[in-house]
């Protein structure tokens, strides 16, 4: 019976004590050393590839960010942004960081 509190002895306990005992009495199979071995080896293998992913990914990510930076920052330059409005000066720094960009 469940009191909520504890579990008390009653009906089908004696199945589950036998199970326990027949649990706690199992034999356990022991490793060999070649065979630990190999399974360290397989997990450390399996983490330095999981760490390469990680840190391929975070590149991605690095270099994607840098791009999209480049290009709005080129686009502001340029005056191309929408909610940017284009004054004579504006145009004439974008004219001339063209032609800079073009003779590079």
């Amino acid at each position: 019976m469940d009191t909520g509190m504890s579990v008390e002895r009653g009906e089908g306990w004696e199945q589950v004590e036998k199970l326990l005992v027949l649990a706690r009495s199992a034999h356990r199979t022991e490793l060999s050393p070649a065979r630990r071995d190999r399974i360290r080896a397989d997990l450390l293998e399996k983490l330095t590839r999981i760490r390469e992913r990680r840190l391929m990914a975070r590149a991605f990510v690095a270099g994607a960010s840098s791009v999209l930076v480049a290009v709005v920052l080129l686009k502001l330059a340029l005056g191309v942004l929408p909610w940017v409005e284009r004054g004579a000066s504006s145009e004439l720094a974008a004219k001339s960081s063209v032609q800079r960009l073009v003779a590079e």
